[in-house]
């Protein structure tokens, strides 16, 4: 691993599931500790890269498109990002007892290069409001910012939202 100021950095846990059967059927997480978006997206093509070579993951061809499976199920996965005060909040962390927030969802690899995250306010919104615990969200100071969102958020393009709140979340752990 790089050699890199932890106090400028945050974890993040990337989760795939089956597509089909939704996030109850978990195939795979893996912590990344990153520092920028840069660094997460390096991470997961990284991690993608080598689960394709090990053969846990497989490219199916569907439709004149190509799609990732996993190996021994043969069903197409999804994924998604929750990201984490502490190492061991996302060591310990399971379905029943979260400690993470919403980061990405429902995005795209194609090997070697083509990565897209992507995110927006709205869909963030909703997340928080829905699907996070109120006890996270006060822990977080994310319950101030889903009543009085910064207007950055707000306005941020597809492209940037997640740099813009993958600096926010670093902001709120390290402050």
């Amino acid at each position: 691993m790089k050699n890199i100021n932890i106090d400028k950095t945050i974890i993040i846990k990337y989760v795939t599931y089956d597509y089909e059967n939704g996030d109850s059927e978990v195939f795979d997480s893996k912590l990344l500790i990153v520092s920028s978006y840069e660094d997460l997206s390096d991470q997961i093509k990284s991690y993608y890269a080598s689960c394709l070579d090990s053969e846990f993951f497989t490219m199916v061809s569907e439709n004149d498109s190509k799609y990732i499976h996993h190996a021994d199920t043969n069903q197409p996965i999804e994924s998604y990002l929750l990201a984490y005060k502490n190492l061991s909040e996302a060591e310990n962390d399971d379905e029943f007892n979260s400690n993470g927030v919403p980061f990405a969802f429902n995005h795209v690899f194609m090997p070697p290069e083509t990565l897209n995250l992507g995110g927006d306010w709205n869909t963030l919104k909703e997340k928080l409001e829905f699907d996070t615990d109120e006890q996270i969200l006060k822990k977080w100071g994310l319950d101030k910012i889903v009543l009085n969102t910064p207007q950055e958020l707000i306005d941020a393009g597809y492209d940037d939202f997640l740099k813009i709140l993958l600096e926010g979340y670093k902001n709120l752990v390290h402050n």
